[in-house]
């Protein structure tokens, strides 16, 4: 079992395959996940660094277990909080995790290179079957215009794949896909990174 002092990061734009690498790597290390979008839920989609630094990294880092409510959760009255047990490692998944001011607290980070195409075409399909942002092809199309014109030049500015420990294809075949088979490849990166 690997024990992390700090934080590991995943980023990303949408729908590379952040989500999917988080979670077979918290698998793998039965580790916390945090999503930035929980954070940033009803409020800044970039600017919600200070409130996850405060609320669940530092807390974390001293040893304390986290039930934190995002001001987003509690200004929409929204149901729980991010939990997160200090005895586990943390990885936090999401656009603008490997950002400059959150690097600092992580032990490793990792970003998921997509092609931006696909990444589209993949949230487009994902939140047409879930009914997400309006459940149809224009509303989600409209949103996925929005939201890329927001986070992508935050992304741009950045630069955190020049920053990262690994880089990481998010293609699925690359991630195992949904159903699970070629676990393998995620073991060997794993083990390639944290040895």
């Amino acid at each position: 079992m690997f024990y992390f002092t700090l934080p590991t990061l995943c980023e990303a734009s949408h729908n590379t395959g952040k989500t999917t690498f988080a979670s077979k790597l918290a698998a793998i290390l039965d580790a916390n996940i945090v999503c930035t979008d929980d954070v940033a839920w009803w409020a800044d989609p970039i600017h919600w660094d200070d409130e996850l630094i405060t609320g669940i990294v530092k807390p974390w880092l001293n040893g304390e277990n986290v039930a934190y409510r995002p001001s987003g959760w509690v200004k929409k009255n929204r149901e729980g909080w991010i939990a997160v047990d200090s005895g586990k490692a943390l990885i936090i998944e999401g656009c603008g995790a490997c950002r400059e001011t959150l690097r600092k607290y992580a032990t490793y980070t990792v970003w998921m290179d997509t092609e931006p195409d696909i990444a589209r075409e993949r949230v487009i399909q994902r939140d047409l079957a879930s009914g997400e942002n309006g459940g149809t092809l224009q509303s989600v199309t409209e949103f996925t215009d929005w939201w890329d014109s927001v986070v992508d030049p935050f992304l741009i500015n950045e630069e955190a794949w020049k920053h990262v420990n690994i880089i990481v294809s998010g293609t699925l075949s690359d991630l195992g896909g949904v159903d699970g088979k070629n676990d393998v490849n995620m073991q060997k990166i794993t083990l390639s990174c944290w040895h």
